[in-house]
């Protein structure tokens, strides 16, 4: 943290790191965004968008050069003082290890080694300033969309550099300048560190002994990791009031729910699932993450478990290992969803709420089980898999099935919005794929994909008891709404509510299920109906 004595011109200026990876709010008059910074991609410029973020540098001041699908720059202190404290104080270069993509945060420069404290954020794709050395130090995370509302009526006009030629008027003048010659530009009001997310209270493994799956192959011992946040509280007859499970999708794990973009829209001070007042449980499932898999040694010899199998065994993790009673809400996203109904079927009194996310209640069929058939071909059809004992991963099957899920799982509208060139395209497909690929193990994927195929829970959906909504969204090819099942099944559950929500530049088709800045309204109201 710096303490900046302008009067005294003395300046007490911030010794050490950043921290690996933190988060900055912005908020602006068009609404507010989150950056998301990551110090091993550029040091120096994460060390100091630290500094001035700590500085309130930022803080009531204007996005002075905004070019529509191009770029949007800040970083010209509204206050004079404060600009010329920092403006000679440059950094030096890093290296490029990000590309500049549309939504990557980057300092401005004029030459090597002169960044100091402006910045823009890409509006589109732009890979031509990698080879310039504009090393990215962050990303936006949340509200994309408002960058691209920003005000960019008077083009470079406004300050844009060397183009412009008004920044010198810009440093000297301040806010009062800029508001006089460009009243419509927008103002950057606060940008400051942002507390996503309560500290993790807990991880674990917790081991059950000789667990028999439902293909009748036992496992001597199964381990189930997990991740908890928040503390169980127990009322006057101790039954535990306040767990919540969470459960990830396919080859997921627990520990992706803390992200900025569903803890830190769930789990904070006020929020809806707020860790001071839940007891929060993320585990790992059956062949995923830290707990028990194929790949931890047994390869193909590994049980061929099923979703009825991982269900079992996170119940046990509930109550024999947690040592809990009861939940609050039991919640999913893809696999995890479909994990929920399961839950609601297996065990329908004990928990008070249910919310599958991207999900059908239904057997996995047509192109679904397409899909999934596909990705067990690709892998299984690489002469480099060798039955499951490959030395190295079989990268022609691991891309193929990567190609068919990427697919499935996306949304038309935003990778239009993301690659609108066949360059743009390319250039992703080359870079992100094979590294996919590379940290993916192709057993473990062969069981995740496999582990859906008795799964159905259409027959038992009468059972469940508790209040379930289920939430899909439109653009979700796994889960197309043509299909009308949502609709229809939801009329055999007896407290049970089915949410299509629209396709919008917000929703990201199948992915749109980790995103409760789009669905928490009705998460919010789900927890009053089944308020005790």
């Amino acid at each position: 943290m710096k303490t900046l004595f302008i009067g005294l011109s003395l300046v007490c200026w911030a010794k050490g790191a950043a921290p690996e990876l933190f988060f900055v709010k912005v908020e602006t008059t068009q609404g507010d965004f989150v950056i998301e910074a990551h110090r091993s991609w550029a040091p120096h410029g994460v060390d100091r968008l630290y500094d001035l973020v700590n500085a309130g540098f930022f803080d009531d001041s204007r996005f002075f050069r905004v070019r529509a699908n191009y770029i949007a720059q800040f970083g010209i202190a509204g206050d004079p003082g404060m600009a010329e404290l920092w403006r000679d104080r440059t950094i030096p270069d890093d290296p490029v290890r990000q590309s500049n993509r549309r939504g990557f945060v980057a300092f401005a420069m004029t030459g090597p080694n002169t960044r100091a404290t402006q910045l823009y954020i890409n509006l589109r794709d732009n890979p031509q300033l990698d080879a310039q050395g504009f090393a990215p130090v962050g990303r936006v995370i949340t509200g994309l969309e408002v960058l691209d509302k920003l005000y960019a009526g008077y083009g470079e006009g406004a300050g844009g550099g060397m183009r412009g030629g008004k920044q010198a008027k810009m440093l000297a003048g301040g806010n009062a300048y800029v508001d006089r010659e460009f009243p419509r530009l927008d103002k950057l009001l606060k940008a400051a560190l942002w507390q996503t997310i309560p500290p993790v209270d807990s991880q674990g493994d917790w081991t059950t002994r000789n667990f028999q799956f439902t293909t009748g192959e036992p496992i001597p011992e199964l381990k189930l990791h997990y991740t908890t946040v928040g503390k169980p509280e127990r009322d006057a007859s101790g039954m535990v009031r306040n767990a919540v499970l969470i459960m990830h999708g396919t080859c997921g794990s627990g520990r992706a729910f803390l992200s900025a973009t569903f803890g830190g829209q769930l789990f904070g001070k006020g929020q809806l699932l707020d860790a001071a007042t839940h007891y929060i449980i993320l585990p790992d499932a059956i062949g995923s993450g830290k707990s028990s898999k194929p790949s931890d040694g047994m390869h193909m010899q590994f049980p061929k478990f099923t979703y009825d199998d991982m269900v079992r065994a996170q119940y046990l993790l509930v109550t024999q290992g947690l040592g809990l009673n009861h939940l609050r809400l039991v919640m999913g996203t893809s696999m995890g969803a479909m994990h929920t109904w399961l839950w609601g079927e297996m065990y329908p009194a004990f928990m008070d709420a249910l919310m599958p996310l991207a999900s059908q209640p239904v057997e996995i069929a047509g192109r679904n089980r397409m899909f999934r058939r596909m990705i067990v071909d690709c892998i299984q059809n690489d002469p480099g898999w060798n039955k499951g004992e490959y030395t190295k991963p079989p990268l022609q099957g691991l891309m193929c099935a990567q190609y068919v899920l990427s697919i499935m799982t996306s949304s038309p509208l935003y990778l239009q919005k993301q690659y609108p060139t066949r360059e743009s395209v390319d250039a992703m497909m080359e870079k992100d794929y094979q590294a996919r690929a590379a940290r993916t193990d192709a057993n473990d994927m062969l069981y995740a994909f496999q582990s859906s195929r008795f799964y159905n829970p259409e027959p038992n959906l009468e059972k469940i008891r508790a209040p379930l909504y289920a939430i899909n969204s439109a653009d979700d090819q796994v889960n197309p709404p043509e299909l009308g099942i949502g609709e229809r099944e939801i009329k055999t559950v007896k407290r049970g509510r089915f949410i299509l929500i629209p396709i919008s530049d917000e929703t990201r088709g199948h992915g749109t299920h980790s995103l409760p800045a789009i669905w928490g309204k009705y998460l919010g109201q789900l927890l009053a109906e089944s308020e005790r």
